[in-house]
């Protein structure tokens, strides 16, 4: 894992600074969605919406409904293209 994340840092990332997101539940929550990654899936799609509407505001842009349609791949594409483009 380790050498996993320098690999990251030293090759992929842009010289840029980076916001990175952390998400916890408690532990029944997580029981749950261990039970059903469908939930899990669905919770996970909101918050990813939820962060990319805010970076996409915080950004001065303004959020389409054909940004909201577009396929998971394009929005995660975006939310990086954002971080990376953000001043932390």
């Amino acid at each position: 894992m380790v050498e996993s994340a320098a690999h990251l840092v030293d090759h992929v990332f842009p010289e840029a600074p980076v916001r990175q997101f952390v998400l916890t539940f408690p532990f029944p929550l997580r029981f749950l969605f261990a039970a059903h990654p469908d939930a899990l899936t669905q919770v996970l799609a909101v918050v990813q919406r939820g962060i990319s509407t805010f970076l996409i505001h915080h950004a001065g842009l303004r959020v389409s409904a054909g940004a909201r349609t577009r396929g998971s791949a394009h929005r995660q594409g975006f939310l990086r293209f954002a971080q990376t483009a953000m001043p932390v």
